[in-house]
């Protein structure tokens, strides 16, 4: 509870921050972005409160929390259907093996993290991600059999697909990703099998 109630207070100060800031250049008017703040902020603590079920312990890969860029970033693996993956001021990387995936949560906040679900299966041929990003950005590496629906909403940011386009099959398997995206990324990534995530990671800041 007391480092959900961390993450809470963290990501008030940091948009405050940016709002001022973006204020302060003149390409924002703090009056309007303020009520778009609580919403946001309000948006964070439901999803605290009611997560997307997790195990029992969320695994600790690709929990980044400060690497420097002379640190080699590591790229972990998973075979869980649920995962917890998050980057805060830090690049972070994971592979899903998983059969049956499902879901999760994905957070950058400052940082980078990728995440390459191309060696994934869909549990029931849909999953639901939960990707929030703030002054970051998020990879999702996919297969190019995927469909992927966005109901995050965007603000001074944007989601890139990167690589092949989307399958046009109304039956392909469908990744949904609620969430909120808040002068950021989000990239979809359609690519060959035989590329390596760490390449991926540094390929873009």
């Amino acid at each position: 509870m007391r480092r959900s109630s961390t993450y809470g207070w963290g990501w008030a100060l940091i948009i405050l921050g940016a709002a001022l800031l973006l204020d302060n250049l003149g390409w924002l008017d703090f009056s309007f972005f303020f009520p778009i703040a609580l919403i946001l902020l309000g948006i964070y603590l439901l999803q605290r409160r009611e997560p997307v079920p997790l195990s029992p312990e969320p695994p600790a890969q690709g929990v980044g929390q400060g690497n420097t860029a002379a640190q080699p970033v590591a790229v972990e693996s998973s075979a869980e259907p649920y995962l917890y993956h998050a980057a805060t001021f830090a690049k972070t990387a994971l592979k899903s093996h998983a059969s049956a995936f499902k879901g999760g949560n994905v957070q950058a906040v400052c940082g980078k993290a990728v995440l390459d679900l191309r060696e994934a299966r869909l549990a029931e041929q849909r999953a639901v991600l939960n990707v929030s990003v703030v002054c970051g950005s998020v990879r999702l590496m996919i297969p190019a059999g995927w469909r992927v629906e966005v109901t995050a909403p965007v603000i001074l940011g944007q989601v890139q697909p990167v690589g092949a386009p989307p399958p046009t099959d109304p039956d392909a398997p469908v990744l949904r990703l609620p969430g909120f995206v808040l002068l950021g990324t989000i990239e979809v990534a359609r690519t060959s099998r035989e590329a390596r995530t760490e390449e991926d990671l540094d390929a873009t800041p």
